[in-house]
């Protein structure tokens, strides 16, 4: 793993009322793993591998267990982008309100997929 962290961060807009601040870029060789986690300690993994990424774990079982629910959510906008966004279930209220606030639409709940 190679990883480049920004001292100070770089912070930017990608959408008016919203700043992210950039911490960095992180370069996983194939089968290499890093975990994203909450302050409570639910996880999520993005794993490199030779074709791409898996960029979570699985939705409907481990995500599920730890209290994620996997929402695919559009911009709403004239061209639709499409977001796979993963949501504290406890969180539900305020995801709501951040999907009226920035015009989001809910299109499914990955996680509940019976295939």
């Amino acid at each position: 793993m190679k990883q480049d962290l920004h001292q100070p961060p770089r912070e930017f807009s990608p959408y008016p009322g919203i700043t992210l601040s950039d911490m960095g870029d992180i370069w996983l060789a194939g089968d290499e793993q890093v975990t994203m986690r909450t302050p409570k300690g639910a996880g999520n993994d993005v794993v490199r591998k030779e074709w791409g990424f898996y960029l979570t774990n699985s939705l409907n079982a481990n995500l599920k267990a730890q209290g994620f629910k996997t929402a695919l959510v559009s911009s709403g906008t004239a061209e639709p982008r499409l977001y796979v966004l993963l949501v504290e279930s406890e969180k539900l209220d305020a995801f709501q309100a951040y999907l009226r606030e920035y015009g989001m639409v809910l299109q499914a709940w990955l996680d509940e997929w019976q295939g």
